[in-house]
């Protein structure tokens, strides 16, 4: 994390004192402090920036229209509004290309032929928004760069291959020893907007990708020993076509086991097996618990039908199934078990509605 100007809410609030903010608006301005840069000259551009802002969107007190902006200024703060605002299934939305126009291809990561950073996306979420790992595993790297400002990666194992997923331009990690096992359900990190883009200042996103790592025959010696290297495999893959299935990454339910390749068959006849005492313990109605059961025996139309339950909006532009419910965690469960995919990318933030599972989970972390 960048060291924390001392300095910095005072010299903003000098900057804005003919705003005449609030107390909550000062604090809102505070939050800027965290992830100002570390070098010179754009510190001071940074404070002169963050003030700027924060004059412009919430303007003067005593106007109705700049309470309203001051009002939803301070909901875009919060991330919990901010995602409950948002796809409920899919999640937040992505930066689009400005230059090549291409849908999730902000600042060219899917399209420019540069490898570095080729397969990210980028998900425009408010700093503070907290962070899962999109599959079990262990970190690798915890580090802070110029550009990347501050950056975590996290290697994988599946189907006998490595995989490793990088979250960047963090305002603070939490989870950051080499090693240490993480899974679905922990907080790794928050989002941000540290670091130093090709225009300048970041933007509040979460750069995100995922790419493959390959022994590339040659060896290391380590107090006496060789050892693999591997290297990363270039370009990276594209997060949105990593999902259960092939599809975008959705938000875990906290409850379904996400397993290796080589396991699901083996677990699909299980959730088979299983199938009509689980529905019969189950919130779903009958006609639901009918439809399913007359599919239990070809998973493929299981899985369709549970696809179109979930994923499928009603007439008023809602969602009939939300993660949490039995609806979602059936179709999560038959959706991963049957694809083919070795790797399977979760949306990488906490579900708004499932905060109380990852507050248990998480008690050293303020959510």
């Amino acid at each position: 994390m960048p060291p924390k100007d001392l300095d910095g809410p005072g010299l903003i609030e000098e900057t804005v004192k003919d705003a005449r903010l609030v107390d909550s608006g000062l604090l809102v301005l505070r939050r800027y402090i965290y992830n100002t840069p570390s070098f010179e000259p754009d510190r001071r551009r940074f404070l002169k920036y963050a003030a700027g802002l924060a004059g412009l969107s919430i303007g003067l007190s005593g106007c109705a229209q700049d309470n309203d902006r001051y009002t939803r200024h301070i909901e875009e703060r919060d991330w919990r509004s901010f995602l409950l605002k948002q796809d409920l299934i899919n999640g937040p939305p992505v930066h689009i290309s400005v230059v090549t126009g291409v849908p999730n291809d902000f600042e060219g990561h899917l399209s420019h032929k540069d490898s570095n950073g080729f397969g990210a996306i980028d998900y425009r979420v408010p700093s503070n928004t907290p962070i899962t790992p999109t599959a079990s595993g262990r970190i690798a790297i915890a580090a802070h760069t110029r550009i990347g400002g501050i950056e975590q990666y996290i290697t994988h194992s599946s189907a006998g291959r490595l995989y490793r997923s990088g979250y960047v331009h963090l305002s603070s990690t939490i989870k950051v020893r080499p090693g240490e096992e993480v899974d679905l359900s922990s907080i790794i990190s928050f989002s941000g907007y540290t670091g130093y883009g090709p225009g300048g200042m970041m933007p509040e996103h979460l750069h995100f990708m995922i790419y493959e790592r390959r022994h590339d025959g040659t060896y290391v010696e380590r107090n006496g020993k060789q050892l693999k290297w591997h290297i990363h495999v270039r370009p990276g893959l594209d997060p949105f076509i990593l999902g259960v299935s092939g599809r975008r990454p959705i938000y875990w339910d906290t409850r379904t086991i996400i397993y290796d390749l080589p396991d699901r068959k083996r677990v699909l006849d299980l959730r088979i097996d299983e199938l009509e005492s689980r529905i019969n313990n189950s919130e779903l109605d009958n006609q639901a618990k009918s439809e399913i059961l007359r599919r239990r025996h070809t998973p493929l139309e299981l899985r369709g039908y549970l696809v179109s339950e979930v994923l499928t909006k009603a007439k008023d532009g809602k969602y009939k199934c939300l993660p949490g419910s039995d609806m979602y965690s059936l179709m999560l469960d038959f959706l991963h078990l049957t694809s083919k995919n070795p790797f399977i990318a979760m949306l990488p933030f906490p579900h708004p509605m499932l905060l109380d599972f990852y507050k248990k989970g998480n008690p050293n972390v303020q959510l």
